[in-house]
This record gives C-alpha cells, sequence and structure tokens, in this order.
C-alpha cells in the first residue's frame, strides 16, 4: 500500500469503533450512510466482535474507490513493565495471570473471537477481503499507571470481568493477584506507580480503484 498519507485532511471516516458517525449511531454491520461515500473506515478494537461477512460487504458498499479500511487492537496478554528496576519480576507475575485467563480449559468466557485478538488477527477469518492489504505490527503504546491500574485495565476486558466476578473462588484468585504483583515490585501500596505497554497491531485494506 502507498505510504503517501497527504489526502488525509481530507478524509470523510466512520469511526465504527464507537459506533458514531456525526452523532448518529449505527451498528457497524448496516453504516448509516451512502454507497461510495467514504474515505476511511477506522475500527478500534471492536473487529472481532462484529459478524465480519456483513461488514467487509458493508465496508464495500460505503467506501469510496481506493478506500480504506483500517482495523487495529492491542496484544492484551503481554504487559512489559518500563524502567523499573524489578520490570522482570514483576512481568512475570502478570504472564502468570493473563496465562490462567487465556486458558480456555479454566476460563469459559475465553471465546474465539478473543482468541483473534491474542493472536493479533493473524486468522484467516479476520482479513481484509481485498488484494491490496498490509500488517502493521511491532507498534508500542506507553501507559503511566499503577499496580492495580493494571489489573483494572484487564478488568475492563469483558471475557476477564466476567471471569472474575464468577465465583468467590475468582474474586479472592484476584485479590490474590494484587498481593502477589505488589511483592513482585516490592511494596505494599496498591497504587505504586508502574508504567507498561501494550503492542498495538492494525490491518489496512485498500478497496479496489476499478
Amino acid at each position: 500500500m502507498s505510504h503517501d498519507l497527504t489526502y488525509l485532511h481530507k478524509i470523510k471516516y466512520v469511526n465504527v469503533a464507537s459506533f458514531l458517525f456525526y452523532n448518529r449511531l449505527s451498528v457497524a454491520e448496516k453504516l448509516p450512510v451512502e454507497d461510495n461515500s467514504v474515505t476511511l473506515i477506522q475500527v478500534a478494537t471492536a473487529l472481532h466482535w462484529f459478524d465480519l461477512e456483513k461488514f467487509y460487504r458493508e465496508c464495500d458498499r460505503v467506501l469510496v474507490p481506493g478506500g480504506v479500511i483500517a482495523a487495529f487492537s492491542y496484544a492484551f496478554k503481554d504487559f512489559p513493565i518500563v524502567n523499573h528496576p524489578r520490570g522482570d519480576d514483576i512481568h512475570k507475575v502478570l504472564t502468570k495471570i493473563t496465562d490462567k485467563l487465556v486458558s480456555p480449559d479454566i476460563n469459559p468466557y475465553y471465546t474465539e473471537h478473543c482468541d483473534w485478538v491474542l493472536h493479533k488477527y493473524t486468522s484467516p477469518k479476520v482479513q481484509i477481503p481485498y488484494k491490496d492489504t498490509k500488517r502493521v505490527d511491532g507498534q508500542y503504546m506507553e501507559f503511566p499507571s499503577t499496580i492495580s491500574g493494571i489489573l483494572r485495565c484487564l478488568m475492563t476486558t469483558a471475557f476477564i470481568r466476567l471471569f472474575v466476578n464468577s465465583s468467590e473462588e475468582n474474586k479472592l484468585w484476584w485479590k490474590d493477584c494484587h498481593q502477589r504483583l505488589m511483592e513482585a515490585y516490592g511494596t505494599d501500596d496498591p497504587e505504586a506507580p508502574l508504567t507498561y505497554k501494550l503492542e498495538v497491531f492494525m490491518l489496512l485494506g485498500r478497496k479496489p480503484t476499478s
């Protein structure tokens, strides 16, 4: 795909991650716009929940020739710690926590859709059905946070929140996760500062011009 982005200031776009289109609501599979009228469709951390056959068909309807689909998400399993003397120890504890959360044998709320994200949208089922496509990998975002803040971040993910709240045993395990992270950090303060980073990945696809 071309790396010439000088046209971006002219873009009319639909952000289907939050289902917003100039203050109008819609589902991703039925966008309230005219045929051949949109230059860019951006999907943020949501592609894996769509009916992809219907969504991609709808994208093809509304995109102008040469229009682009850009779908990105982040790898929620790995949380590298930034600039902390005990970062490796903290990372090891986080990895043990997320290993349990993404195990289908343990967590019944971990579905195929979650697995698409874990494997960074590499599944053939997720791919944008255009010939002109591109992947972007290896980009990271840093998040200044705290020990509890990392776990709060994980709890924003539905399959994790449902699992943790599904039983008293799981709630006690989650409380223990806080304790284990504090021990790895060397503190008794759950709000001790901690910066982590997440890998962001993106699928790009351009509609044919003819």
